[in-house]
């Protein structure tokens, strides 16, 4: 079984020099948790910016085939052979 769920990105840059890196990324899965995650962060003097974004992860296999049956490697492999400017 395979389905589209959304999760939300999180950048967080921080001052240089405190050993953490300069941009940590981390995913959460509710907006719950992104709330906490973001209060934290802004309550954090070490943390100079704070980033966040909606995104839609694929949970299970990858389909190989559209909901008509057509597949998708061909249509990719088609794609990316098909001259420019060329029709037909």
């Amino acid at each position: 079984m395979q389905e589209w769920r959304t999760r939300w990105q999180v950048n967080l840059d921080w001052r240089p020099g405190r050993g953490v890196g300069q941009v940590v990324e981390k995913r959460v899965d509710s907006v719950g948790e992104l709330s906490e995650l973001v209060t934290e962060a802004r309550a954090n003097p070490d943390v100079v910016r704070c980033r966040y974004a909606p995104v839609r992860e694929l949970v299970g296999k990858p389909p190989h085939t559209c909901r008509r049956g057509h597949s998708y490697v061909r249509a990719w492999v088609h794609a990316r052979t098909r001259a420019v400017g060329v029709r037909g």
